[in-house]
Formats: C-alpha cells, structure tokens, sequence
C-alpha cells in the first residue's frame, strides 16, 4: 500500500500539483482519490439525462484541450464541472483518464459535490458556481506503492515541502518567460528513489495570478 499525504489547505481550481515518489527504471502509479460530499434526498440531483449529456462534451472536449468547463440546469439543480490535464501528457491519455475519472464521479451523483484525481488529470463538479479558488481542495502526494516507517514518513515530508517550494518557482519562471504552462522538478529521496514533482496553471489567466496560486498552494 502506498502513503497518501492530504493537506487540507487553500489550493485553486487552476493550479494542480501532482507529485510521486518513483524507483530508478519503474513507472509512476496511476492511484486515484476523490471525495463526495453531500447526500441525502435533497442532495439529489432530478435531471441525470442533461447531466450525461454534459459529462459526454466534456470527455469528448478532453480529446482537443487539456483543460474545459460547462454547466447545465439551473437553481439548486444546476451542474457545475470541470477537468484538468497535465500538460507533460497527451491528449489521448488526458481523454482516457477523464473518462475514467467521470465514470467513478458517477457514483456519486447522488451527492452535488465532488472530486476525483488521477495523477494525469482532475475533475471536479458541483451545484454551486466554481469560483477561482476553493477551500479544502486536497494536496495529494504518493510513495508509489511503497509502505513508509514513522520516521521515512517524516523525512518524506520535509522533501515534499522542499520540493514544493522549488516547483512553485519553476512554474512562475515558466509561465512568465516562455509559453510553457507547466514546470518540473525533483529531489532525491535516496540512492534508488526520487520524488518526482509537476505543477502547472490554467493558461487563461494572467501570469500574476498564476504567481498568487500557486504560493498559496
């Protein structure tokens, strides 16, 4: 089993982080998390068929665009969702990855509200109007499929900040000096394993949010 780290703390919709940590020669996992929120009758949404039909453009849009939006319904009904690729991968798998990310989000659709990731991709719903940044929204790293000590866990935790840090840089330099979107870095975790980071920012904003975002993250 791999160790997930969740802080809850202030993150934006248009800065995603993914981070693992990978043996030398081995892949990065493709570990999924999410939430659902709400419940109960009036939790309920009543129009599935515009639902599918929005999830359906939004998993068709995943084939041309690395990130997209769209709404349907209206008051307490109205659905509300988004996605969110990494630009390091393709379009294809951006697809394939927001499909099945909606496919599980299905389940909760008797909920108005959830998330689900996978380390290619985001996707996010809910009945109330996505604002530029939301509280709660999980920071997530993973060991790759590999049980930490007490004390690994603690050391691990110190190289994510350290990691953090120097990816929040990367990508303003990034986005400031070039029309790459996205930034990259790592550091090493020990003589076979590196911890691997990405970060990136919605390209439809302006790069002096993009710098307020990604701090705060």
């Amino acid at each position: 089993m791999s160790i997930s780290i969740y802080s809850n703390i202030k993150i934006t919709l248009f800065f995603i982080v993914s981070i693992f940590l990978i043996r030398i020669n081995s892949q990065p996992t493709h570990d999924i998390f999410g939430s659902c929120h709400g419940g109960g009758k009036d939790d309920e949404y009543k129009s599935q068929t515009d639902i599918n039909k929005a999830i359906t453009q939004l998993i068709s849009n995943a084939s041309n665009t690395y990130f997209s939006n769209i709404s349907t319904g209206s008051g307490s009904d109205q659905f509300n969702a988004l996605y969110y690729c990494r630009y390091d991968f393709s379009l294809q798998t951006c697809k394939s990855r927001v499909e099945s990310a909606f496919e599980i989000a299905r389940s909760c659709l008797l909920n108005k509200e959830s998330d689900r990731y996978f380390e290619e991709c985001m996707i996010y719903y809910s009945n109330n109007t996505i604002s530029t940044e939301r509280e709660g929204m999980s920071r997530m790293a993973t060991s790759g499929g590999r049980n930490l000590t007490v004390e690994e866990q603690s050391n691990f935790r110190q190289i994510l900040d350290k990691t953090i840090s120097n990816l929040t840089n990367n990508v303003n330099l990034e986005f400031n000096n070039s029309s790459r979107i996205f930034a990259t870095t790592s550091e090493k975790y020990s003589s076979t394993e590196t911890l691997y980071a990405i970060g990136q920012c919605n390209p439809y904003i302006p790069s002096t949010n993009c710098e307020i975002f990604s701090i705060g993250s």
